[in-house]
C-alpha cells in the first residue's frame, strides 16, 4: 500500500523545491549503491564510504530488513537503488547524470552543499544523495533519514522508527547552510561527565562527534591552557606530574589523567572527528604558564592584575614569544592542526592598573600573538570572543572598542570574531560588525551551569534571523555554541543547532512537531506533541527559573537564590512560579500516560525525568518563598507546612535521580579513578568544582542528598532559631557559618550514602512514586499596577518606594550631600570599580505589567563632560543600551526621559537588577529616578513623589 509523505524541510534556506509529495517504498526492495571501506586518509571518499554505511545500518534498523549495498559497478539487483555520491564519487552517479535521469546541480557553491534527487530510468527507481564533497553527501544521507524517514538525532542519543517503507519517488530536496562554521563546544571542565567533558573517554566523546555531524556541525575546540592536560606541558614547561591539587580562584587546574594517556585519547578523538568534517580550533592563554614553572623562574616579566590566580608573562617580552612557540610547536606535533587558535588576551582581567593600560596590554597581546602564530603556521586563524567587552566594561569604552577593531585592521583577513553571548548581550550590534571582521553568532544559554529548563526559543528564532538577515551582516560566517555545560536541556539545543543550518526556514511550531516526530514512537505522538507544547508553554517561551536549592547562597547572582533580607526579586519569580507548577503537572501526567508505549524508548525516559525533577523543584520554589513568608509575618504553623514540603520535593528529586547512574558524581569520579595512572586528588577536585562559587551546580544525586538539601535544611532551622527568638530580619550573611561548614564537609569527605537511600524499582516508578510527593494548591498571581496609566514610580535616596536601588560588588552605593540634598554619587574614581554602577530593581507590583515601552526619567547634575549611560534588562539583552545622556558641564540640575522600547524586568542583571546606571568620564551625581508610562507628560517631582504621582 502506498502512503503519502508529507516532506517537511525545517532547516533548509535555501530549499523552495525540497516540499513535496513522496511515494513509499518497500524498504525490503531496496539496495544501497555506493564505495563502502576505506579510511581517513582520504577524506573525501571515506565520508562518502560513511554515509553509504549509514545509509544502510539505518535503513536496516528500521525494516529490521538486511540492506544489501552494492558497488557502483554492480549489476543493479533491485527496481529501487538509493546512489551515495556525486558524480564524481559514484560512476553509478555521473551515469544517471550523464543520461540525465537526474540533476545534480547544486543549490549554491557552499563546500556544504547538498541535493537529493530522484529519477527513473530502464524500470528502476533511483534517489541520488549528492554533495559538494564527501561531507556534503554524508550531511544529505543524514538529512534524509531525519526530514524523509523520521530518525532523530539528539545530544542525549537516538530514535530509529519502526517502518517497512522509505520515500523515494517524490523527493526533491536541495540544501545549503546560511552559516559556514556550525560550531558546539563542549566544556572542559572537572564536573560529572554527563555535563562535561574532562573525564570523557575517546569513545564517549567520538559518541557527541556522532551527534554533531547528524546536525551537520562542523567545529568544536579543546583547551590547551599550559595547566598540564597531555605531555606537551611536561616536553615544555618542564612539568613533573606527581600527586597534587592545584586549584585558581577555587577552579581545579591540576592533571587529571596521566599526561600519556590524555595525549593519546586526543589523538584518537581528534582522528575520528576530523574525518567527518569536523574542525578543532585549540583553546590558550597567550602566555601562560604553571604555577611551578613561575616558581622556578621568578625572574621572568609577569602581567599583573589578572584573575584566576594566572601566572601569564607579559606579551612582547622575547621569553613569552620563544615558549609560546615552542608550546604551540608540541601542540601541533602531537595533534596536527586545522589552523584555528582560540585566545581572548586576559578575559575578565584588566592586566593594567588603569583601563588605559590594561587596554595596551591587551592590544599588545593581541599583535605578540598573532605574530608568533604566523612563525608557527602560515595559515593560522585568530579566533577571539566578545566576553571580556562586556566583563571588563572600565576597559572596552565604546571609543576603545573602535580603535582596538582598528589597530588591528591589517590582521582583519587573519582575524575571527564570536559574539560569546549574541542572546544575551550581543556586541556584533554595538561594534559595527566587528569592524569588518569575520564572526559568529554566539549562544550561552547554560551560564553557570544553569540545567533546569530554560529558555525562549522565539526569541532566539528572532536574535537568530535578525543577526543572519541583517543587510550588514556580510560578515557573519558561523554561530557557535557555547555552553558551560551540556547534556541537558535537549529540546533547546537542539532547536539552535537547527538554526546553525538555516535560521529562515525554522518555525516554532514545525519544529515542535518535528522533534516529537522524530523522539517518540509513532503511536504516542499526539499525546506527545501536547505534552511538548506544555513544556515549551512552561519553560521554552521566556519561562524556566532557578532552582533554589542548587543556587542557594550563591555569590555571583543573587537573582539565582533563596530569597533573604537583602533580596526582594522572588516577588517578581512568585506569579511565574505559580504559572508554570501546573502546566509542568500536566506535562508530567501527560506523558506517563503514554509510558507504555515508549517503554524501552531512553529518550523519552530522559524527558519524564527532566520534565518531574523541573516540577519538583520548581515546587520547592514556591513552599521556600511560601516559607519565607511566613517566617516574616511569624506564622509557625505555616512555615513548618512549607518548609516539609519543599523538603519532600528535594527527596522525590533525589529518589529519581537515584535510580539513573548518568546522575551519578561518583559513577564520574569511580570512572576516572579506574584509568591507570590518574591523580589520586581527582575526587576532590570533581567535588570542589561541583560547589566553586556555586558556580556549577549542575543536577547529581550525591550533591543533592549530601550538600544541597542539607543546605536547605540550614536555612530553615535558621528561620526556626530566629522566630523562637522574635526576630523576623534574616540577612544573607547569617547562612555563612552553616554555609561554610557544609562547604568543606562536602569537599574534604568521601562520598558515602547508604543504599537504603536509593530507590529499588525502575526510573518509571520512581517517577509514579514521586509525582505527587508535593501536592499543592497554587495561589493565583498578585494583583498588578497598570503603568499603561499615567502613574509615575520614583525614588530618591531618601525615599525609597517600589523603584529602589540595590548594592552590588561593582555597584556600591554611595550618598553625598549637594545643593542642600542627598544624592547618588556613581563612578567616583576613588572607589574605582566598586562604584562604576548604580543598580535599581522594580518591584513585583509594578514590574508585571510594565506594558512596552516604558519611560524612564533621571535627574543628574549637568558638572562635566562626561556621560550618564543606561543598560536595562530587556526583551534582547540583559543588559540593553539606551541612548546615554551627554553632560554639557552646565552646572544645573536638569531631568531627561529616555524611552526603553523593549524592557522585560526579570531581574537578570547583577543583584537581580532590572536597569542600572553608569557613569564614564564621571562622577556623576544622581538625584531620582523614575519609570511612567511613556505618554506620560509630567516629570517627577522628586521632593516628593513616592511611589505614585503628586
Amino acid at each position: 500500500m502506498l502512503h503519502l509523505f508529507i516532506l517537511v524541510n525545517l532547516m533548509g534556506a535555501f530549499a523552495p523545491d525540497s516540499v513535496g509529495q513522496a511515494a513509499e517504498t518497500a524498504i525490503s526492495g531496496i539496495v544501497v549503491a555506493g564505495e563502502g571501506g576505506g579510511d581517513a586518509s582520504d577524506s573525501e571518499a571515506y565520508r562518502v564510504s560513511i554515509a553509504s554505511a549509514e545509509l544502510v545500518k539505518y535503513l536496516g534498523a528500521m525494516s529490521g530488513k538486511k540492506v544489501c549495498l552494492q558497488g557502483p559497478d554492480d549489476p543493479i539487483r533491485a527496481k529501487t537503488v538509493l546512489v551515495v555520491g556525486n558524480a564524481s564519487q559514484n560512476r553509478l552517479a555521473a551515469a544517471l547524470v550523464a543520461r540525465k535521469v537526474v540533476d545534480l546541480t547544486l543549490p549554491s557553491d557552499d563546500r556544504d552543499a547538498f541535493v537529493v534527487r530522484c529519477g527513473k530510468d530502464d524500470g528502476h527507481a533511483y534517489l541520488v544523495f549528492a554533495g559538494a564533497n564527501g561531507l556534503g553527501t554524508l550531511y544529505a544521507v543524514y538529512h534524509y533519514l531525519e526530514n524523509c524517514c523520521d530518525v532523530g538525532a539528539f545530544m542525549d542519543g537516538e530514535h530509529v522508527p519502526k517502518r517497512k517503507t522509505a520515500p523515494v519517488e517524490g523527493v526533491n530536496i536541495a540544501e545549503t547552510p546560511r552559516f559556514r562554521d556550525r560550531h558546539f563546544g563542549f566544556s572542559v571542565a572537572y564536573g560529572m561527565k554527563k555535563y562535561f567533558n574532562q573525564f570523557r573517554t575517546a569513545e564517549e566523546m567520538n559518541q557527541l562527534m556522532d551527534w554533531m555531524v547528524k546536525r551537520k556541525l562542523n567545529r568544536t575546540g579543546w583547551g590547551f591552557y599550559a595547566y598540564p592536560g597531555g605531555t606537551e606541558s611536561g616536553a615544555v614547561f618542564g612539568y613533573e606530574c606527581k600527586p597534587e591539587e592545584d586549584y585558581g580562584a577555587g577552579w581545579p587546574r591540576a592533571w587529571t589523567f596521566s599526561p600519556e594517556y590524555r595525549t593519546k585519547m586526543l589523538q584518537e578523538w581528534f582522528t575520528y572527528a576530523r574525518a567527518r568534517g569536523i574542525q578543532f580550533y585549540y583553546a590558550l592563554e597567550f602566555g601562560l604558564v604553571p604555577v611551578s614553572y613561575r616558581q622556578k623562574h621568578p625572574e621572568l616579566p609577569y602581567v599583573p592584575n589578572l584573575g584566576y590566580d594566572a601566572n601569564v608573562i607579559q606579551p612582547d617580552s622575547p621569553e613569552c614569544l620563544a615558549v609560546m612557540k615552542q608550546y604551540l610547536n608540541e601542540i601541533v606535533r602531537l595533534y596536527g592542526t586545522d589552523h584555528l587558535y582560540q585566545a581572548t588576551p586576559f578575559c575578565e582581567s584588566t592586566g593594567g592598573a588603569t583601563p588605559d593600560a590594561a587596554f595596551e596590554v591587551k592590544l599588545k597581546a593581541a599583535r605578540s600573538l598573532c605574530n608568533t602564530l604566523f612563525k608557527l603556521d602560515p595559515k593560522y586563524v585568530w579566533q577571539s570572543d566578545s566576553w571580556d567587552f562586556g566583563a571588563v566594561l572600565s576597559v572596552w569604552t565604546p571609543d576603545r572598542l573602535a580603535k582596538y577593531f582598528d589597530e588591528l585592521k591589517p590582521l582583519q583577513d587573519r582575524m575571527y570574531v564570536y559574539d560569546t553571548t549574541s542572546d544575551g548581550n550581543p556586541f556584533w550590534n554595538r561594534t559595527k560588525y566587528f569592524g569588518g571582521v569575520p564572526w559568529a553568532f554566539g549562544v550561552l544559554h547554560s551560564f553557570q551551569g544553569d540545567d533546569y529548563l530554560h529558555g525562549d526559543m522565539p526569541r532566539i528564532i528572532r536574535q537568530t534571523c535578525e543577526a543572519a538577515n541583517d543587510p550588514g551582516s556580510t560578515n557573519l560566517k558561523g554561530m557557535y555554541h557555547i555552553p558551560e555545560s551540556f547534556g541537558h536541556n535537549v529540546m533547546f539545543f537542539q532547536l539552535t543547532t537547527a538554526l546553525a543550518w538555516g535560521p529562515n526556514g525554522v518555525d516554532l511550531e514545525k519544529f515542535v512537531q518535528k522533534y516529537c516526530r522524530t523522539r517518540y514512537d509513532r503511536a504516542s505522538y499526539k499525546a506527545m506533541l501536547e505534552c511538548t507544547r506544555t513544556v515549551v508553554d512552561a519553560a521554552y517561551r521566556g519561562g524556566g527559573m532557578d532552582v533554589y536549592y542548587q543556587r542557594m547562597g550563591i555569590t555571583y547572582n543573587p537573582a539565582a537564590s533563596a530569597p533573604f533580607d537583602d533580596f526582594i526579586a522572588y516577588q517578581r519569580l512568585y506569579p511565574e512560579l505559580c504559572r508554570e507548577i501546573p502546566l509542568m503537572e500536566q506535562a508530567v501526567e501527560k506523558a506517563l500516560g503514554e509510558a507504555w508505549r515508549e517503554r524501552g524508548n531512553k529518550l523519552f525516559e530522559n524527558d519524564l525525568v527532566d520534565y518531574t525533577r523541573t516540577m519538583l523543584g520548581l515546587k520547592s520554589n514556591y513552599c521556600m518563598i511560601e516559607a519565607y513568608r511566613a517566617f516574616k509575618v511569624g506564622k509557625r504553623a505555616t512555615f513548618e507546612k512549607n518548609a516539609a514540603v519543599a523538603l519532600r520535593c528535594l527527596d522525590g528529586i533525589a529518589t529519581i535521580l537515584s535510580t539513573r547512574p548518568d546522575f551519578s558524581i561518583q559513577k564520574t569520579i569511580d570512572d576516572a579513578m579506574a584509568i591507570p595512572g590518574t591523580n589520586p586528588f581527582v575526587p576532590r577536585m570533581v567535588r570542589k568544582h561541583a560547589i566553586n562559587d556555586m558556580y556549577a551546580p549542575v543536577e547529581n544525586f550525591e550533591q543533592l542528598v549530601l550538600f544541597s538539601k542539607p543546605r536547605v535544611e540550614a536555612y530553615f532551622n535558621e528561620m526556626r532559631a530566629r522566630m523562637e527568638r522574635g526576630d523576623t530580619s534574616f540577612p544573607r550573611a547569617s547562612m555563612n557559618a552553616a554555609f561554610g561548614a557544609l562547604e568543606k564537609h562536602w569537599w574534604e569527605n568521601d562520598i558515602v550514602i547508604p543504599d537504603s537511600a536509593r530507590f529499588k524499582g525502575t526510573t518509571l516508578e520512581a517517577v509514579r512514586a514521586m509525582r505527587d510527593v508535593a501536592p499543592m494548591d497554587v495561589a493565583p498571581a498578585p494583583s498588578t499596577v497598570d503603568l499603561k496609566t499615567d502613574q509615575i514610580v520614583a525614588c530618591t535616596p531618601n525615599l525609597p518606594s517600589e523603584l529602589r536601588p540595590l548594592g552590588w560588588e561593582d555597584g556600591r552605593l554611595q550618598t553625598v550631600v549637594m545643593d542642600g540634598r542627598t544624592v547618588w554619587k556613581v563612578g567616583d574614581p576613588a572607589l574605582g570599580m566598586a562604584n562604576k554602577h548604580l543598580y535599581f530593581l522594580v518591584d513585583a507590583s509594578v514590574a508585571l505589567n510594565c506594558q512596552e515601552p516604558v519611560a524612564l526619567t533621571v535627574q543628574y547634575l549637568d558638572k562635566g563632560k562626561g556621560l550618564l549611560v543606561l543598560e536595562y534588562d530587556g526583551y534582547d539583552s540583559d543588559y540593553a543600551a539606551a541612548e546615554p545622556i551627554a553632560l554639557r558641564d552646565s552646572g544645573e540640575w536638569k531631568t531627561a526621559k529616555i524611552t526603553l522600547p523593549h524592557p522585560q524586568f526579570t531581574k537578570s542583571q547583577n543583584a537581580g537588577a532590572d536597569f542600572r546606571l553608569s557613569a564614564e568620564n564621571g562622577p556623576i551625581l544622581v538625584a531620582g529616578v523614575a519609570i511612567a508610562s511613556p505618554h506620560t507628560t509630567a516629570l517627577p517631582t522628586f521632593e516628593q513623589v513616592k511611589g505614585s504621582a503628586k
